[in-house]
């Protein structure tokens, strides 16, 4: 695991390397307006916001970890159903969380933001509770597919809310606050 973690750091190494800039980035460079501490900035200007992002995206990241890793053990041990069927629940809900991820950019252009962020986060724990009350494998596959409907947009939406709180030169160090949640959570 940690060889091909290795491979894949270098060939993104390489990637970034052989991407030129974009013009935006060029012109802010040029201009002298990037930031020495764009983490810093981004802490102190929006402290709250950020905190908020992070502790969401660490939130979001330990229930993908208890929705994919211990869940469907959980299954098997207190409800009897098979190691297989529940691994197949969990995947079909990850399924349509994949599927459904590049949609949410349309819906919240359609439904508003805040608004879609909301009830992606509502929706995602009422199914969350519902799939640990689950009381077959049918309800439990069904839960978890709204489950995966519900926590398509988290992600996304909380890198756009990210972005909209931060100048064009510190969004990188913003990004990658918001990964530190990933590795946090």
């Amino acid at each position: 695991a940690f060889g091909i973690g290795g491979v894949l750091g270098v060939l993104g190494l390489w990637l970034r390397l052989s991407v030129p800039d974009t013009d935006a980035f060029v012109a802010t460079r040029d201009a002298g307006r990037l930031a020495r501490r764009p983490l810093l900035d981004v802490l102190v200007k929006h402290p709250r916001a950020a905190l908020r992002v992070v502790g969401l995206v660490c939130a979001g990241t330990a229930l993908v970890q208890v929705w994919f890793v211990s869940l469907p053990s959980l299954v098997n041990l207190f409800a009897g159903t098979a190691l297989r069927d529940g691994q197949l629940a969990a995947m079909l809900g990850l399924a349509v969380f994949t599927v459904l991820q590049p949609v949410s950019g349309w819906l919240s252009d359609r439904f508003g933001k805040r608004e879609l962020f909301l009830v992606s986060i509502a929706g995602f724990t009422i199914t969350s509770m519902l799939c640990g009350m689950a009381w077959s494998l049918e309800s439990m596959v069904v839960f978890r597919l709204t489950q995966g409907l519900f926590g398509a947009a988290i992600a996304p939406l909380s890198q756009t809310f990210l972005i909209d709180i931060t100048p064009l030169e510190g969004r990188g160090s913003a990004m990658a606050l918001w990964g530190a949640g990933i590795m946090i959570g």
